[in-house]
């Protein structure tokens, strides 16, 4: 069930009615159901940013705008009971609680203060002076924060210490005026005016039972007495006075009414609040007007009033929770008349005449500048429908009849005239024309009702909800069946006064009209069953859409009833769920929500607009709803877009400004933001764009303060947050904040460092091992090749001295017995010991050579090799060449190479003497890079036919050389070539 709401400004509405019962106030609620932590709430406060606090027995409720943030004694307060907040810095509350212990409400975070001395007496109440004093109102006392303690100021009365149970206190002048708890306080009543400079009491006043007081904008102090209101001028507490004044005339109203609470809001309006009788509300010292339960304030028992810094008023009726009324211009009217309801009004934007119309009590009103007069029709007149007017001339008009009056303010009788009577039945709406006439809507008709009392039909295709009139005195005309059509007017032909100009129904998409209005500059206006609010321009015979809205675009609802342009071409639109005004500025539409933005859920069949820029616009159920022209009450306050707090994972951060990087595994993000505004701050309207996402595009508006980021990659982000306000009451507000997500560690600069001077790390090492083991088998290697070339060597210094000896001694013995023999056949056999001995000793040298590891050089193996060639060749008369390279590389050659390569050209060189029948022989050696051996001699070559056995030296030299990994060939022409070539 809606909330009937609206805030009243003035005393009266009519002059016979000025009931204020008959008023609704309207008022928003706020409870647990809401997000509010409990629902009897104490105090409230504003700070800096903009945030409400609600002080309640159940703990505290910070409200944003956008959502309600609690905190109890689970989250870390003292208890549960909260007696007052007050802001130390921005961002740090200090919260008292009803014990002795002091919380701090730091970024939204409860902690506990420590004082120095480690001592917090019961605070009831804080007061922080314009000097920046901070005083505390205790249970023990009057005390003063000073040095990071809480130090007792000395409160001496009738010559004892006093001052227990401080409830409130208030600076006047350069005084504190001082009230103490009635109920648990020794001096119950008694109003003390303090001087903190000397710690001691100067006046007491005991006359009056003071249950509040509160400090005027003049500087006085109005106190709630238990005799009423009384006043105590600033100039005299200033000279250490308290003597209390009765109120002034324009008061006396209230002046004996006890009340429990006073509040004066910004505007120096007074607010009191009656356990008895609800709360009063005195503006410019007019009559106070009361509001109860009846007006829509949940109790008429209010612990505290309080006026937000955008001039909302606050309310807290006990067990209630908290009741909101925006400072708005409006001003509702559940029965404006006794026992009945409106059934049509009728105002001019030209006129300040407004005619109201009651057709049960048979009333017309007349209301000019608030002065409302009053006409009866008589009673024999048949059952009303509709009114028209213009100036004092109405038109009355249902489904059967039209009839016309003329009223004179001086004279009380309405002159009736039966103008026009139809039982085909008349429906529709009606507008006066600028000369007068009545033009009407029907089914498929325009009727035209002229001065003449003659009557002009003209007919349309469909039935017309409403006609409108443009400046040029145009009659424009939509159909239900989407049908736009245009006539002009003709005085002087009465018998075709309606002539088509236009007929646009080919241009016009089908939207089913219901409402239709043309503004001062020619754009036409048309309202839909369903399709919201469409704007066109007609020019060169082209009908030119120019707007469309719908409550995507902030319309309350997307079904028009009616349309109405006022005098400032701002168009209002009625709809079954309230009201809008839209605000045609420079290339934009501003749609401001009037009923919506007041909680007040009502349809509204029509609305019109007076002179004065006053609005009434009429609810279907006969309520009347009035919209001033004056501005808005407005204070300098513009709301702040702050980030409230981000959720990364499970934690929850309440400083953006200290949280900057995120890692990895907290790419989720989902960052809360407000902007305190309490004109309906469920319109507030959030839009971002994140920068670093590869989107550029802003989010489309939500009122979703809730943005929700989702599996962010690793780097850097800024996040850009767009606030926007209903109606454009405040400016766009941006915020910018920007953000890391780191990486992961080993995707992180840092590892990746490590990372690769680790691997070069590792490749060195394995490196390094690779080497060093291979140098390991190497050095074994070489150990074993040592070993075995130190065997070498001992072998062949064995067979040197002992085989060499002896063979030297068969050998000298076989030439002794050789020369002192004289049988021939032992001479030739001594001679065949000789020769096998020199043999034998030839082949021990070679393989005792090839065995020493001295001679383990390429070089050797040359010098060796040609020697042993020379040697042989001129033992057998063969011519040998050598050719040997100036610079022999000193290369290493194991025993085994040199012994075959010696071997082959051994085997080579012994072929060719036995077997070439050659005069000459050429030995050629040449080291690039290989070891190239050729041997090359003029003989008759060779040829396998001639060797049937096979060549088995060819095939040993061969062999010796493939063991080597060498090649060897053989290549016969002009004599034989052998090359041999041998890696080194």
């Amino acid at each position: 069930m809606y909330k009937k709401k609206f805030l009243l400004l003035h005393a009266y509405f009519f002059l016979c009615l000025a009931e204020s019962n008959a008023q609704q106030l309207p008022f928003i609620n706020y409870t647990p159901s809401d997000g509010l932590v409990n629902n009897q709430v104490r105090n409230m406060y504003q700070d800096s940013k903009g945030r409400l606090y609600f002080m309640t027995f159940g703990g505290l409720s910070v409200f944003d705008g956008a959502r309600f943030t609690n905190y109890t004694q689970a989250g870390g307060l003292a208890i549960d009971l909260v007696n007052d907040v007050l802001e130390i810095t921005p961002d740090s509350i200090w919260v008292a609680t009803n014990t002795t212990q002091l919380n701090c409400l730091v970024k939204g975070k409860i902690i506990t203060v420590k004082t120095k001395d480690g001592f917090c007496p019961v605070i009831n109440s804080f007061f922080k002076s314009r000097a920046g004093t901070i005083y505390v109102a205790a249970d023990d006392g009057l005390f003063v924060w000073q040095d990071r303690r809480f130090r007792k100021l000395s409160f001496l009365y009738k010559g004892k210490e006093g001052g227990e149970f401080v409830m409130q206190i208030q600076e006047a002048g350069k005084f504190l005026l001082i009230r103490h708890n009635n109920s648990l306080s020794k001096n119950p009543g008694v109003l003390f005016l303090y001087d903190p400079a000397q710690e001691k009491i100067i006046e007491a006043d005991t006359s009056l039972l003071i249950f509040h007081f509160a400090r005027h904008v003049n500087g006085d102090i109005w106190a709630a007495t238990g005799k009423g209101i009384r006043i105590l001028r600033e100039g005299d507490l200033n000279k250490g006075k308290i003597i209390p004044e009765m109120l002034p005339d324009g008061y006396s109203s209230v002046r004996d009414i006890p009340v429990s609470l006073i509040k004066f809001d910004q505007l120096g309006s007074l607010w009191l609040s009656s356990y008895e009788k609800g709360v009063y509300f005195i503006k410019n010292a007019e009559p106070a007007v009361l509001y109860n339960v009846n007006s829509g304030l949940g109790s008429i028992r209010i612990s505290y009033i309080f006026q937000d810094r955008e001039g909302n008023y606050w309310f807290l009726p006990e067990g209630k929770g908290a009741q909101k009324l925006v400072a708005n211009n409006l001003e509702f009217f559940d029965r404006p008349f006794p026992n009945t309801m409106v059934n049509d009004l009728c105002a001019e934007k030209e006129s300040d005449s407004v005619w109201l119309l009651s057709n049960n009590t048979r009333k017309l009103i007349l209301s000019v500048n608030g002065r409302l007069k009053a006409f009866t029709i008589p009673a024999d007149l048949i059952y009303m429908g509709r009114m028209l007017a213009k100036g004092f001339s109405l038109y009355l008009y249902n489904q059967f009849s039209v009839f016309s009056l003329q009223v004179s303010p001086g004279d009380p009788k309405v002159r009736i005239t039966h103008f026009f009577k139809d039982t085909s039945g008349l429906k529709g709406n009606g507008v006066i024309d600028p000369n007068g006439n009545l033009i009407f809507s029907s089914d498929s008709a325009i009727h035209v009702f002229l001065t003449n009392k003659t009557t002009f039909t003209c007919p349309i295709p469909f039935y017309t909800d409403q006609v409108a009139i443009d400046k040029r005195g145009v009659v424009w005309v939509a159909t239900r069946s989407s049908k736009l059509l245009s006539f002009s007017l003709h005085p002087r032909d009465p018998l075709h006064y309606l002539q088509s100009e236009t007929d646009l129904s080919e241009q016009m998409p089908a939207i089913s009209p219901r409402s239709v209005a043309v503004d001062d500059s020619g754009r036409i206006w048309i309202g839909t069953r369903y399709k919201g609010l469409y704007c066109f321009r007609y020019s060169a015979n082209r009908l030119n859409m120019l707007y469309h809205f719908t409550s995507k675009e902030g319309l309350t609802d997307n079904s028009i009833n009616f349309l109405n342009v006022d005098r400032d071409n701002n168009i209002w639109a009625s709809s079954p769920a309230g009201l809008d005004k839209l605000e045609v500025m420079t290339g934009r539409v501003v749609i401001k929500n009037i009923t919506q933005g007041n909680n007040l859920s009502l349809s509204f069949n029509k609305v019109m607009n007076d002179r004065s820029g006053t609005t009434w616009a009429l609810n279907e159920s006969g309520n009347l709803l009035k919209v001033y022209d004056r501005p808005i009450t407005r204070l300098p306050f513009t709301p702040q877009l702050y980030i409230a707090g981000i959720r990364a994972g499970t934690r929850l951060f309440t400083d953006a400004d200290s949280i900057h990087s995120f890692s990895y595994r907290q790419n989720n993000l989902m960052i809360s933001v407000a902007a305190p505004s309490f004109y309906d701050e469920k319109q507030v309207k959030y839009s971002y764009l994140l920068a670093g996402s590869g989107n550029k595009e802003w989010t489309d508006p939500s009122r979703n303060a809730d943005l929700n980021l989702i599996n962010l990659s690793p780097g850097q982000y800024t996040l850009k947050v767009k606030a926007s306000f209903p109606g454009d009451r405040y400016p766009e507000q941006l915020l910018s904040y920007s953000f890391t997500i780191q990486p992961p560690w080993w995707k992180t600069w840092w590892f990746r460092l490590v990372f690769i001077v680790a691997a070069i790390t590792g490749i060195f090492y394995l490196i390094r091992l690779y080497y060093q083991r291979k140098l390991e088998k190497q050095l074994v290697i070489l150990e074993k090749k040592q070993a075995i070339e130190k065997e070498r060597t001992r072998i062949a210094s064995d067979m040197h001295d002992d085989l060499g000896a002896g063979l030297s001694t068969i050998r000298f013995l076989s030439e002794k017995v050789k020369r002192n023999s004289f049988s021939d056949t032992t001479r030739i056999d001594a001679e065949k010991i000789v020769s096998n001995a020199d043999e034998l000793v030839q082949n021990m040298n070679e393989i005792i050579w090839a065995m020493n590891e001295k001679n383990d050089t390429l070089e050797d193996l040359v010098f060796y090799t040609r020697a042993y060639a020379m040697g042989y060749c001129e033992e057998n008369q063969l011519l040998c060449e050598i050719q040997i390279p100036d610079d022999i590389p000193r290369l290493f050659l194991s025993g085994e190479i040199r012994r075959n390569v010696f071997l082959t050209v051994k085997e080579s060189l012994h072929n060719i003497v036995k077997h070439a029948a050659a005069s000459s022989v050429t030995i050629q050696f040449s080291m690039d890079p290989s070891l190239h051996v050729i041997i090359h001699d003029n003989g008759s070559g060779f040829s396998l036919s001639k060797n049937t056995k096979g060549g088995n030296g060819l095939r040993n030299m061969q062999k010796r050389i493939e063991t080597l990994g060498g090649v060897f060939s053989v290549m016969d022409g002009k004599g034989l070539t052998i090359e041999i070539m041998i890696p080194l």
